[in-house]
């Protein structure tokens, strides 16, 4: 085979069950792509309440966690809250 030239194969159609089973599988690996999302943001918080209780400036605690200002700071607001 040449560059630019089609590979030698032939594409077929995905029956309905195909397409069926395709879909399942790709909303399945959204939901679980989405829990593993809120367990990363879950240890975030955790590690930046954490590091707001042993007085570390909003800024380090952001640059360490690869998070925001605002994030450490809306963290910090809400631990005030729980109070």
């Amino acid at each position: 085979m040449q560059y630019g030239e089609e590979p030698n194969f032939v594409q077929r159609k995905m029956t309905p069950d195909e397409k069926d089973s395709l879909e399942i599988l790709i909303a399945r690996n959204a939901v679980a792509v989405n829990a593993e999302k809120r367990k990363i943001e879950a240890v975030k918080t955790k590690a930046i309440s954490k590091a707001l209780a042993r007085g570390l400036d909003a800024e380090l605690i952001a640059d360490i966690n690869g998070v925001s200002v605002e994030l450490v700071n809306a963290v910090k607001a809400k631990s005030f809250d729980n109070r």
